[in-house]
């Protein structure tokens, strides 16, 4: 049997997108996505949020990308090649949808849009990933429910009680 030391997160899940080799953990230092937004809004201190991820069955942990304060860490989804991340910079005002290079243990970002806020710009980012992501699927995790464009192959997962 082997360790996985996820540094006390005590809750896995499997990412969604139908694979069965990836998992991930996370920390949520301040609630969701948009109650982290409040508090910065608020003038609040945001600190960002630990995401890992665990590749089955060989166990291993990656931690895609660094907490920074004033970020926020989405729910990953798997699009069929990769693991795709939210990473929301609230210092910044920039939403950056990126992709798990597994074997580079890196990695590469999908688009980066401006935000004004999370909710006024669901459909601007659907969009922008759309045309930046060609045929490849891009993931955005942001909201209540489940958004699907039937239209392209972007996914949107909002709500981490979705199928």
């Amino acid at each position: 049997m082997r360790t996985i030391d996820i540094r006390g997160i005590t809750n896995m899940e499997l990412v969604r997108g139908g694979t069965s080799e990836w998992y991930w953990a996370t920390d949520y230092v301040h609630g969701d996505l948009y109650e982290a937004e409040e508090l910065f809004r608020q003038k609040n201190s945001v600190q960002s949020n630990r995401l890992y991820l665990i590749h089955y069955p060989d166990g291993m942990v990656y931690e895609p990308v660094l907490p920074v304060d004033g970020q926020y860490l989405g729910y990953p989804v798997f699009d069929g090649e990769s693991v795709v991340l939210l990473v929301v910079n609230f210092t910044e005002s920039a939403i950056h949808i990126l992709r798990f290079l597994h074997q580079q243990e890196k990695t590469q970002e999908v688009v980066q849009i401006g935000r004004a806020s999370c909710r006024e710009r669901v459909s601007e980012v659907l969009t922008s990933a759309r045309e930046n992501a060609g045929s490849r699927t891009a993931a955005f995790v942001c909201g209540e429910r489940l958004l699907q464009s039937d239209s392209s192959p972007l996914t949107a997962i909002a709500d981490p009680a979705a199928k």
